[in-house]
């Protein structure tokens, strides 16, 4: 695919803020190629990482076991495909058998409503609180929006699509939302855009704020999705505060550190005992502490790890680290264009 209408990375910013943008291009060409840096496809180095993780961080071995649990989970969905594997290959060589950018756009779409329905049916089971570690998908076939956005965008991939996940402030009803939910995104051979969202019974969601990176800002950026009547296809975006029109090719997708901070965001902020699986516990908070404190090192510009951090540091008591997390906290979202009300009323706290 031609590198001018490929479906950039949030890692400029998102954890490589200090470079300058020409520098954050140079390095993304160098070291990953076209598609940018956020390559994760299915059964690639970096997907890998993301269950040895997931394995890693809940005292188990074997992170390949995934692999072989989602292949029995996916094939009685494949049709006369013997293997998910065979099933990948096979939709990528029809893709690349398509030359017109706008035939080429239909079967992307295709391709990606298949996708949809695959993860749904295969991995049945919703589950908040469990179904962001790969552990529990093979353990007890649970998902959740993260996750299932992860799986979702490596297996466009690896079929030879520019996709990748951001985070959703706004979701299909109009309810704001900080960044608690995610979505799977396609970058379209005809240059628009789809959100592939597993969490939805129609393939391409219609979410109404997401938080992405705008390149001509050069930061994150919270961006409203403008579509095409109701298809579900992005013409363009409005970024905050201003809602000035930003072009799909200027959109950047969550990078590879934003991704494995997110993850263990979940395993923090689901922790038993914390601030959320209430009664609150001396060990349960300062699991919480601990997760969401290498969630903040993996990526220290996700504004929601370091906003949660925060405010467990208040609950413990410890008043000027939390002053100092939700600081930084509200400086990344002002960044970013938007606030969320949440994090104003911690702010505030914080500096009583």
């Amino acid at each position: 695919m031609s590198k001018s209408r490929t479906l950039p990375t949030l890692a400029a910013a998102l954890c490589l803020a200090a470079l300058p943008l020409s520098a954050v291009h140079a390095k993304t060409a160098h070291s990953q190629g076209a598609h940018g840096d956020a390559q994760f496809e299915y059964h690639g180095q970096a997907f890998t990482q993301f269950l040895v993780d997931s394995y890693t961080e809940n005292n188990q071995t074997n992170p390949r076991q995934f692999y072989a649990w989602f292949d029995q989970a996916t094939k009685p969905f494949l049709g006369s495909s013997a293997t998910l594997e065979a099933a990948l290959n096979e939709k990528r060589a029809e893709l690349a058998r398509v030359s017109d950018p706008q035939a080429k756009a239909a079967k992307e779409m295709e391709i990606g409503a298949w996708t949809h329905k695959l993860v749904k049916k295969s991995i049945p089971k919703f589950s908040l609180d469990r179904g962001y570690d790969f552990t529990n998908t093979v353990a007890h076939g649970e998902r959740q929006c993260f996750l299932q956005s992860v799986l979702i965008s490596s297996m466009l991939q690896k079929m030879g699509m520019d996709a990748g996940v951001v985070m959703v402030a706004r979701n299909m009803a109009g309810a704001t939302t900080n960044n608690g939910h995610a979505s799977a995104i396609l970058r379209l051979s005809n240059g628009k855009d789809i959100l592939v969202d597993a969490s939805e019974p129609e393939p391409f969601a219609r979410h109404q704020g997401l938080f992405a990176f705008n390149t001509q800002k050069a930061g994150s950026q919270y961006i409203n999705p403008v579509f095409e009547g109701d298809t579900g296809v992005i013409l363009y975006y409005q970024g905050q505060p201003t809602n000035a029109k930003v072009a799909t090719a200027q959109v950047r997708t969550l990078s590879i550190p934003f991704l494995r901070s997110q993850f263990e965001y979940y395993r923090g902020e689901r922790t038993i005992g914390g601030l959320i699986l209430t009664p609150l516990t001396p060990k349960g908070i300062a699991t919480e502490e601990a997760r969401l404190q290498k969630s903040v090192r993996l990526c220290p510009q996700n504004p929601l790890a370091v906003y949660m951090l925060g405010r467990v540091s208040m609950r413990m008591g410890k008043k000027d680290a939390a002053k100092s997390q939700l600081t930084a906290a509200n400086a990344l979202y002002s960044h970013a264009g938007w606030v969320p009300e949440g994090m104003t009323e911690a702010f505030r706290e914080a500096h009583r």
